[in-house]
């Protein structure tokens, strides 16, 4: 049965008492009626969204239960209105007890209407509750009451009468307050966790017991103690431990009311509309979105305010009480004050903590998941504008400024809080002082102007510190994704120091915006200051009254209340300020352009054409006409047929790709009119779970996208391929036949389990683009994208996926529209063919017309080839049934290693780490002197009031007011501290050198996000959190041991004891749950590096998403994420509620503290009003302090779990050193001669060889080919020579010095290496070329033009003016705004730049038209005449004149020889790959050869 009868107590009811405590207590909104949304393809609401859970015992038997306690409560209030009118019949008190009559009457009936109540059983208990509490309570207050009246002895002001009923309503309130809201419940875990967490947890009670926790429970956190204790039973808390968050708090629940109140709200006040980007319409929504529980927020923030001064009022009372009784005579009127003091402590702690847990949990919470669901919603749609076009300005959105937005609430309450405790201060410091408080709150005047210049000096250094921080992430997220290159190329000092002149600028305006801060504070806390001695002065000198004790102390006390509030407010209209910058870059985001809406796939056209189309890149909203530099495509017209195969070619960087993203509706047509089917963002969400015919397979419409680059997700083969799909056997084992993956299964250690890693790393350049080419076969998609699918792998794999995989069985009937390079291979087998030349077309047209024309000579090989008639041989068969069974079987390897987490106590090297980091003994010697002295300041402080209000003296009026000004000066400037920011500059260089020196395998086996989060969140709390707490916990600690030993000095022995058993109770509290909370923390951190992952993997393919229809499928993966993510983060502030709730226990430890401290004042006569004054306004501070100290010493360990993350990867394995002595001579290498010996190398010591035993020589100035299949160990040997693998076994000889005795720096400066993935930095391309800053702009020039980017003369009249010919143009973050093969390129010609004696080539020109592959080969050997050259190459064309070719079998040398020579056996393999070409292109290699 579904828990419906137990939402309803959630929502708010406004008719009645219980519904308005529910409306204070609930934070939930309204739960969402989807049936308008069915439309919606964002729309991933599903029904287990919408409950808590279910129950996990007999639910009949529980409300049976309730039925049985609530008939027990109408039996109490039958007795109770039995009583009530024998008292009326006796006619006693009539006029009194008739309304009590009522009010008892008025409950039963309440009562009896509830006992057969279900659906609003909630609602009654809390009206029940609420009334028998509130009557209660009045009864306990007129029992204790002083009798004041003149009755004669014996009689008493409370009868019996009066006993019973309390008694009764006693009785009443404990039953109802204790009764359970609703039965136990348990959710399916895969419901809202991902489904690997998901697996961890069991069939138990596992919904947060918010949900049907009685009124006590709820009130005080009691449900928090199942999470509190789980520090001492388990030895870490994980995900499975913790109750999963209450339906309100979910990520899908918040995702859709944001995003229903995006659609439908929107700010306009008559004409006048906000600016957009402005924040002040997304403020608006979020208002809207939130209402109900900003409104109980604001309500209970009333109520705190007004609370915050009735402990005060009592004080005020019971000291004067002391100096009007000073023989204590009546007794009764001195303790009725300390209880009544301490029941307002105790309902000021119960508002606080329900305040606290609203601002801080709930809607902090609601916020930071509606925000988060929708930017990530808006990333799936969003075009590829200049705006945000960078990865880690989007990932900084999602996390740094969501997070500021989340922290509103705090704010909220402080700007409304305020004001009020402002205006009840002055009431209450009016009728203690009179006209001389209104003298002192006139300086305030003083201070307002100042409000405007702080608050655009806050914003400005505000602005400029988000740019900093938005900069630094940026460049960190391209240093963690290029550092393969950065090591390449030995750059990591120059990276180090580029990111440190960033982090240096970013802590430059932190530091600024701190001490503004702090400035500020310390003037509005000055100002209570000013306010307090002008108005003693006033009072004491120009008036003449005498200073009391009640009337100093009270007004202390209030003064600091003011303090408080003086101090708050400027500080919180900063951060709103601040939130106001977040909030208008995010409604930027959100305004961003997004793709057109996908309709559904049956009211699609089925054409695919261009109709005297323009297309451009989807980067600015103006026509692409007035953008000179900008790539466009002109004049297409263009009609592709249904279920045939089509093929798109031309030169490089013609704008083939553009062309693709076109037809996905990802580039801009900003003229004629383009036709393409295109699946909708909830196609694949449409298909889980349900069970398919082969025959209903495909689906016509569907698209699927193979790009140039491939993007795979962190996860296994074999769910990289099905992507969302069910799994059919049959047409899986096809798949992987027709992509030649058989036998590259067989390779990894785990078959099609294997997990790929991010990006892919775990594979090869090959083995990428076969996996993304086998998700698009296996798809149901009738329409295949695919951008350049051959150019990384051999031509045997190429000429098998062509005939097998593109011209086989799984494709016929689909249309394919294939980019490629091989014309030869593949125009064959084409039935339109379209030929582009720098955004024009060339050529359109069948097949014959095309071979037919003269453009095919430009765009294939020197000598053109025939249709190829030849069979082939098989690149690889399907293993057996068994074979596939057994790989299922086996257990997974991870390559990237489940996220350590620490357990138990932050260590002692990691506090260590952090004090030398602040600075020497010098620095802690000062802090701790400051800190002592500020501690002993507010004693001095009250010890002087205490000896002038005593009268004790006979000085001047103003002889104590100057001593007092002096003091309490002092003590503001001794306590104006600030936070360190060297701390901050040490562990970050630190943590950075570590990460840019770590070996490579940390790289390959290290999450990019579990990196971004310690530089990016990590860093946030260890800059502006850790610091601050650290400082508050040292003022708290020292504020509670100077007033134990201040009271114990007042109260003697007695306070003594107290103190003892008050440390006891305190230790076992903070032994508990500082555990817990530090677990729970590391937890939250853990949890939060997938999100930065999935942010990161997410953007980068998502063109790849929205093509394949999976938008839907992934934004609600997303947000199971955040709702893992949410759960730690949860109960993290939740067990910070419990110890609010727990402080209901530090007020009974108060108020026996205030007992005690009172006892000693009544008892003892010597002890003067004054004396008990300053021992009671200290004993009031006691537990609010202990409490505080706990709080804050949480925060400071929550916030040591950041910098133990950091210091984690401060301890990694790093590289070899730099440099080594001996260093090599500056000239080393001279000749580039090359001897291997016994080469054995493994990936890490538990990992099996991939190179064995490899031995070979090469002469200085040979050019050797390397060749092989994927996996034979090629780019490994490469690697090996720049020392990213170490040999385990042999060595590597360079003009005969071992490369093993060579510092990383020097050899890698020495040698060049063009890789198979090239990576571009952003900046221009001048910095992308010359990163150092080493060469000339001719010398730049030159390099572009011997790898053909740039022309010796350009064409005149072009429409695409070339990009590479202005050294200042701009480069996108990963050269994204170039195609693969202009990147390729680059890193080429930034190797001619170099001019190494040795260079290696992994595939470097795969992405390159072969005509120009021809012309770059030319340029190879002239340009490295006399260098060592050893390329890696799948085109054998392009190593056919090399000295030797090397060709590599399962990391041994199957053959190693001239070219010629292994062509004349044909048993060679060098042979059959040379076969495998085709005849013609056998002849052409032969003669080349020179055969």
């Amino acid at each position: 049965m579904m828990l419906s009868t137990n939402c309803t107590f959630l929502s708010p009811c406004p008719w009645s008492l219980s519904a308005a405590l529910v409306f204070l207590c609930s934070t939930g909104p309204p739960l969402v009626d989807h049936n308008t949304y069915d439309t919606d393809p964002f729309d991933v609401t599903k029904p287990e969204d919408l409950v808590h859970g279910y129950p996990i015992i007999e639910e009949n038997a529980f409300w049976s239960q309730m039925k049985y306690r609530k008939v027990f409560l109408c039996a109490l209030l039958c007795c109770l209105a039995t009583i009530q009118v024998s008292a009326v019949v006796r006619g006693d008190g009539i006029e009194s007890l008739i309304p009590e009559l009522c009010y008892s009457l008025y409950l039963l009936c309440v009562g009896i209407a509830s006992v057969g109540q279900v659906e609003r059983h909630g609602e009654f208990v809390w009206q029940l509750t609420v009334l028998a509490v509130f009557r209660a309570a009045l009864y306990l207050f007129a029992a204790i009451l002083p009798d004041d009246s003149n009755a004669p002895n014996g009689s008493s002001p409370f009868p019996w009468l009066s006993r019973l009923v309390l008694i009764l309503y006693v009785v009443l309130a404990f039953v109802a307050i204790n009764t359970p809201l609703g039965p136990p419940l348990r959710l399916s875990p895969s419901a809202i966790y991902s489904e690997e967490t998901a697996c961890g947890i069991e069939n138990k009670e596992n919904v947060t017991g918010v949900v049907g926790s009685s009124p006590w429970s709820r009130l005080y956190f009691s449900y928090v103690w199942k999470v509190v204790k789980l520090g001492n039973v388990t030895q870490s808390v994980e995900i499975a431990d913790l109750p999963i968050i209450p339906v309100e708090l979910r990520a899908v629940t918040n995702y859709d009311t944001l995003k229903r109140t995006l659609r439908d709200t929107k700010l306009t006040f008559w004409s006048w509309k906000p600016r957009p980007g402005s924040g002040a319409t997304l403020a608006y929504q979020l208002l809207c979105a939130n209402f109900f529980p900003l409104a109980a927020e604001a309500a209970l923030t009333v109520c705190v305010a007004l609370l915050t001064y009735a402990p005060p009022a009592c004080l005020n009372q019971l000291v004067r009480y002391l100096e009007s009784d000073p023989t204590r005579e009546d007794t009764s009127r001195g303790w009725f004050w300390v209880i009544v003091l301490f029941t307002a402590n105790t309902a000021l702690s119960l508002a606080r903590g329900q305040l606290w847990s609203l601002c801080s949990t709930n809607i902090k919470m609601q916020i930071r998941n509606q925000l988060n669901g929708v930017l990530f919603a808006k990333t799936l749609v969003k075009k590829d504008r200049r705006e945000f076009s960078s990865k880690a300005q989007i990932m900084t959105l999602m996390t740094a400024d969501v997070g500021r937005v989340g922290n509103l609430t705090w704010y909220v309450f402080d700007v409304l809080d305020a004001p009020i405790e402002i205006f009840v201060a002055a009431y209450f410091l009016y009728q203690l002082l009179g006209v001389s408080s209104l003298v002192g709150l006139a300086a305030t005047c003083f201070f307002t102007p100042l409000n405007h210049f702080a608050s655009r000096v806050v914003v400005g250094t505000q602005s400029k510190l988000m740019k900093a921080r938005d900069e630094r992430i940026g460049l960190m997220n391209e240093v963690l994704g290029g550092i393969r290159m950065i090591k390449f190329m030995a750059w990591e000092r120059n990276f180090e120091a580029r990111v440190m002149s960033i982090r240096e600028k970013e802590l430059k305006y932190q530091k600024l915006t701190y001490t503004i801060s702090v400035l500020w504070n310390a003037l509005w806390t000055g100002s209570p200051i000013l306010i307090t001695v002008l108005s003693f002065w006033h009072f004491a000198v120009v008036r003449q009254q005498t200073l009391t004790p009640s009337i100093a102390f009270t007004a202390v006390i209030l003064f600091n209340q003011l303090r408080f509030a003086l101090s708050a407010l400027p500080n919180s209209v900063i951060q709103i300020l601040q939130v106001a910058l977040s909030l208008g870059r995010i409604e930027k985001y959100l305004g961003l352009a997004q793709v057109a809406p996908v309709p559904p796939i049956e009211q699609q056209s089925p054409d695919i054409s261009f109709r005297s189309c323009t297309v451009t890149w989807a980067q600015d909203i103006q026509s692409a006409e007035s953008h000179p530099n900008k790539f466009v495509l002109t004049d297409l017209t263009l009609d592709f047929p249904r279920g045939e195969l089509s093929l798109v070619c031309g030169a490089l960087g013609s704008g083939k790709s553009l062309m693709l993203l076109a037809l996905l509706g990802e580039a801009d047509v900003v003229a004629g009119q383009m036709t393409c089917p295109r699946s909708p963002a909830d196609a694949l969400a449409c298909f889980s779970g349900q069970s398919i015919n082969a025959e209903d397979w495909l689906v016509e419409g569907m698209c699927a996208y193979v790009p140039q680059v491939a993007w795979l997700s962190n996860a296994s083969v074999k769910d990289n391929i099905l992507f969302h799909l069910p799994y059919q056997k049959e047409r899986y084992e096809k798949t992987l036949e027709a992509c030649a993956l058989i036998q590259d299964l067989h390779i990894l250690e785990d078959g099609d389990q294997s997990l790929v890693g991010e990006r892919g790393l775990t594979l090869s350049g090959g083995q990428r683009a076969r996996v993304s080419l086998a998700r698009a076969i296996y798809s149901r998609a009738s329409i295949l994208l695919l951008d350049d699918v051959l150019s990384a792998v051999d031509a045997h794999t190429a000429h098998h996926l062509y005939h097998s995989c593109l011209k086989g069985e799984l494709v016929k009937g689909r249309t394919v529209i294939l980019v490629s390079h091989h014309v030869q291979l593949c125009a064959s087998g084409a039935n339109y063919i379209v030929a582009l030349n720098n955004g024009h077309v060339q050529f359109a047209g069948t097949r014959g017309e095309f071979q037919a024309s003269q453009v095919l000579k430009t765009l294939v090989q020197s000598t053109v080839t025939g249709v190829q008639n030849d069979k082939e041989q098989e690149v690889s068969k399907i293993p057996d049934q068994n074979t596939l069974k057994m790989e299922d079987k086996k257990q997974v390897k991870k390559i990237i290693e489940q996220e350590f987490r620490a357990v138990g106590r932050v260590s002692r090297k990691v506090w260590t780490t952090y004090v030398k980091a602040c600075g020497g003994g010098g620095y802690w010697l000062a802090y701790s002197l400051i800190f002592i002295i500020a501690a002993l300041s507010s004693v001095v402080e009250n010890g002087w009031l205490s000896y002038w209000s005593g009268g004790k003296g006979s000085e001047d009026p103003t002889y104590y007011v100057t001593i007092y000004s002096i003091l309490t000066i002092a003590g503001l400037v001794v306590t104006t501290n600030s936070g360190s920011i060297r701390a901050s500059n040490v562990l970050y260089r630190r943590l950075l050198r570590s990460v840019l020196f770590a070996d490579f395998r940390f790289h390959d086996t290290s999450s990019r996000g579990r990196l971004l989060n310690r530089f990016g969140k990590d860093f946030e709390g260890i800059d502006s959190g850790l610091s601050e707490n650290f400082g508050y916990c040292t003022v708290f600690a020292l504020a509670t041991i100077t007033s134990m030993m201040l009271l114990n000095f007042t109260g003697g022995l007695p306070f003594l004891l107290a103190t003892i058993f008050i440390a006891i109770v305190f230790y076992s509290v903070t032994s508990i749950f500082v555990q817990t909370a530090r677990d729970v923390q590391r937890l939250e951190s853990v949890t939060q590096s997938p999100l930065y992952s999935m942010y990161s993997e997410n953007i980068a393919g998502v063109a790849v998403i929205r093509a394949f229809g999976a938008s839907s499928k992934i934004l609600r993966d997303m947000l199971r994420a955040i709702d893992t993510n949410a759960t730690a983060h949860y109960w993290t502030w939740g067990l910070t509620r419990w110890l609010s709730g727990a402080q209901l226990r530090f007020e009974l430890l108060a108020g026996l503290v205030m007992c005690t401290i009172a006892a000693v004042m009544i008892s003892n006569k010597n002890l003067s009003a004054a004396t008990a004054g300053l021992a009671l306004s200290f004993s009031g501070t006691v537990a609010s302090n202990l409490l505080y100290l706990v709080r804050r010493w949480v925060q400071v360990e929550q916030s040591m779990v950041a910098l133990e993350r950091v210091n984690e990867y401060c301890e990694i394995d790093q590289e070899p050193p730099e440099f080594m002595e001996p260093r090599p001579p500056p000239s080393w290498p001279s000749a580039g001669a090359i001897q291997c010996q016994d080469l054995v190398v493994r990936y890490a010591p538990e990992l099996p060889a991939v190179l064995h035993g490899l031995t070979f020589n090469i002469n200085a100035g040979e050019k050797i080919g390397i060749l092989g299949r994927t996996g034979s160990g090629k780019s490994t040997l490469a690697l090996s020579f720049l020392r990213f693998v170490s040999p385990s076994q042999g060595k590597i000889t360079i003009d005969g010095i071992d490369i093993s005795q060579v510092g990383l720096t020097d050899l890698r400066n020495k040698l060049s290496i063009i890789p198979q993935d090239p990576t571009i930095l952003s900046g221009t391309l001048r910095s992308t070329l010359d990163v150092l800053g080493e060469y000339s702009d001719a010398e730049i020039f030159e390099a572009l033009r011997r790898v053909h980017l740039i022309q010796s003369r350009e064409v005149e009249g072009a429409v695409n003016v070339n990009l590479f010919s202005n050294l200042d143009s701009l480069i996108s973050e990963g050269g994204d705004s170039l195609s693969a093969g202009e990147k390729q390129l680059l890193c080429m010609a930034r190797a001619i730049l170099k001019k190494s004696r040795i260079l290696l080539m992994d595939e470097a020109t795969a992405s390159v038209d072969y005509a120009t592959d021809e012309l770059i080969s030319r340029t190879i050997m002239e340009e490295f005449t006399s260098s060592t050259l050893l390329t890696v190459a799948h085109r054998i064309r392009s190593v056919i004149n090399h000295d030797k070719i090397m060709v590599l079998d399962q990391g041994r040398i199957a053959e190693f020889d001239s070219p010629a020579a292994l062509l004349r056996d044909p048993s060679s393999q060098f042979y059959a790959l040379c076969k495998a070409t085709g005849s013609e292109e056998f002849g052409t290699l032969r003669i080349l050869a020179g055969l």
